[in-house]
């Protein structure tokens, strides 16, 4: 044990001067309070029902470079990629949305097909536990995790209290960001009480959730 501890204080030394991984996610204000996330590290996004967090997520994920696994517990694969594909083609989402589409349009999209696949973006909208989700993450190694949204996520293990079952989650995705070297964000809902500038008490069930964070960011739109 001490020979162990003693290589990981080395490890730290040596890694000193070494840049470390860091997703950056494209906002310059986020970034720069940030210095991006740190992987693996787990990041909480709580919003107010129809604030964006969807879209915040989905921003994030399309300025990423290696994988990206989006579990979806809400919309379907389909509405995920009309919502991405308005933003990166600068595609107003109405015209998506009710496949209004000219040739134009169509050309645009299917010129960004090559991001897509096993190094690009992936969905999940059928996966709705949290060992499930383990499980492709662990099969995947993606760089960046989005859970849309967390208070919709199941477990097959058994408990007798919410309380219990949420800690449980939290504690998966914690030991899975670690395990595969990824960055998880969880987005949450908030409760609706008072409807102003939000705070951590906010987070719906935030239990271990809100400790489990390496970062929790709480979206407003005045």
């Amino acid at each position: 044990y001490k020979a162990r501890s003693k290589q990981c204080i080395t490890d730290y030394f040596d890694s000193l001067s070494k840049p470390k991984d860091r997703i950056m996610m494209g906002f310059k204000t986020l970034d720069g309070v940030t210095g991006g996330l740190r992987v693996p590290s787990v990041m909480m996004i709580g919003a107010y029902p129809s604030v964006g967090k969807t879209a915040f997520a989905l921003n994030i994920a399309i300025n990423q470079d290696g994988p990206v696994l989006f579990f979806s517990l809400e919309m379907s694969n389909e509405m995920i990629y009309d919502r991405l594909m308005s933003s990166i083609c600068s595609i107003d989402y109405n015209l998506c949305n009710k496949q209004k589409l000219d040739e134009q349009h169509l050309e645009q999209i299917t010129g960004t097909q090559e991001r897509f696949g096993p190094d690009g973006f992936m969905t999940f909208d059928d996966v709705y536990d949290v060992e499930g989700h383990a499980a492709i993450i662990a099969a995947t190694k993606p760089r960046l995790v989005i859970i849309d949204y967390v208070q919709k996520v199941q477990t097959r293990q058994i408990t007798d209290r919410r309380r219990a079952e949420i800690d449980y989650i939290s504690g998966v995705y914690k030991q899975t960001a670690k395990s595969a070297g990824c960055a998880l964000m969880l987005l949450s809902q908030l409760t609706r009480e008072g409807r102003g500038e939000p705070k951590m008490s906010n987070l719906k069930e935030s239990g271990a959730r809100g400790a489990d964070g390496d970062y929790v960011g709480l979206l407003h739109r005045p």
